[in-house]
């Protein structure tokens, strides 16, 4: 043997140990670095609104880079934050991209090197619209598929740089980018049907909760849990063929039961804009339909702070609302006791408030007659304190009557 032969084979038996590296994706301050370095004539605002779409990805900044060359910024940013999972996918990849460098091709090596058991919690794990704890993976999704241990599969996925911890709040996250190109996945859709169906049932547990006498357990859950309760209402109002109607129908449903809750823990424009959207989905089953309309009347009731009684515009839009509730629910053979009164309820206060006292107070004491004989065989709190808040309702009427009377005298 050679001397170089026998250098070579000492130099490949020597056995060096292996140590597994999680690539951090760059942060928001390095990514929008590289956008100003590559062009200094880009707004701060629409460099933070590529950095978000990049998601700290260098394959992504580097590719938007790229494309950037030959396309108007602002165009590009609004085209890339408009865009379905699949239009994004499809936007950066452009033709002149060899097939290799494609970044869909490179993600799909990197899901593809995953074991079946692992694709699946990745898919499972994408359904969330932002972080999430193993607590909450579990609530939703029970346990990995194959017996296999949660904390091993976060783990490998982690050492692949696909889902990223934060030690500090002990959340996992998907970056934005790489969570867009999972829910192209197969494995994704059966995955997102259960995320929708188990937080369009939390919020009627919620909202049970929030009746009852532990209100203040309900609303400290309901913040660790809103981005995915608002996540599970916009996929129900969103145009998402795999989302069928069975399902769709069973979600509106309980986000119209809870709407009493809802409407005391959401923004008024929050919560309009959620049930309009909803609404418009189940536009053709009259008993849905009207009952979105009926909480999208209550919220604006409730929302106005206008003091000390609702304000004109208020009155009117609200009016507008459960006047066309009340339309049809009058047409209706069977319809929910509940949402009939906190129709008869809230569009009366409007009529006395309106001026039309007599109409009012008839609409009012049908919903308190309503209110009564379901708190008299229920024995849940939450009809007891529904027909507390129609008492408010007609007291609030009163109170009305009595203040448009004494400017009268005056």
């Amino acid at each position: 043997m050679s001397s170089h032969q026998e250098k070579l084979f000492i130099v490949s038996s020597v056995r060096c140990p292996s140590v597994l590296i999680e690539l951090q994706p760059l942060s928001d301050e390095d990514s929008a670095t590289l956008f100003t370095e590559h062009d200094n004539s880009l707004e701060n605002e629409l460099v933070s609104e590529l950095v978000r779409v990049c998601g700290g990805i260098p394959l992504v900044i580097c590719t938007v880079l790229t494309i950037l060359r030959t396309e108007n910024p602002e165009n590009f940013a609004r085209r890339l934050s408009t865009s379905s999972s699949r239009l994004l996918i499809e936007e950066l990849n452009p033709g002149f991209i060899t097939n290799e460098d494609r970044i869909d091709k490179c993600l799909e090596v990197c899901f593809n090197r995953l074991s079946q058991e692992n694709q699946d919690v990745l898919a499972k794990i994408s359904t969330f619209p932002h972080r999430l704890t193993e607590d909450q993976f579990i609530a939703v999704f029970k346990s990995p598929p194959g017996g296999l241990d949660l904390r091993t599969c976060m783990n490998g996925m982690k050492h692949s740089s696909l889902v990223r911890f934060d030690r500090r709040s002990c959340q996992y996250f998907v970056d934005s980018f790489i969570r867009k190109f999972i829910s192209l996945m197969p494995q994704h859709k059966e995955a997102k049907l259960v995320f929708i169906r188990h937080y369009s049932d939390l919020a009627i547990t919620l909202c049970e909760q929030f009746l009852s006498q532990d209100s203040k357990s309900a609303i400290e859950r309901y913040r660790n849990e809103k981005e995915n309760i608002r996540e599970a209402m916009t996929w129900c109002g969103d145009d998402h063929p795999e989302l069928d109607q069975t399902t769709r129908e069973h979600c509106i449903r309980c986000f119209t039961k809870s709407a009493v809750f809802l409407a005391k823990m959401m923004r008024k424009q929050e919560f309009e804009s959620l049930f309009s959207k909803v609404s418009y989905r189940c536009r053709y089953d009259m008993h849905l339909y009207s009952a979105c309309l009926t909480s999208i009347g209550m919220k604006i009731v409730l929302g106005c702070a206008c003091t000390p009684h609702i304000c004109v515009r208020a009155l009117y839009r609200a009016k507008c609302f459960l006047s066309r509730a009340d339309e049809i629910q009058s047409s209706l053979t069977a319809i929910d006791d509940a949402t009939r009164a906190q129709c008869l309820s809230k569009l009366g206060f409007c009529f006395v408030r309106e001026g039309y006292a007599e109409t009012g107070y008839g609409l009012l004491n049908q919903a308190l007659k309503l209110r009564k004989e379901r708190s008299e065989y229920s024995m849940k709190d939450e009809d007891k304190v529904l027909l507390a808040a129609c008492h408010n309702d007609l007291a609030g009427s009163v109170e009305d009557i009595i203040s448009v009377f004494s400017i009268t005298l005056i």
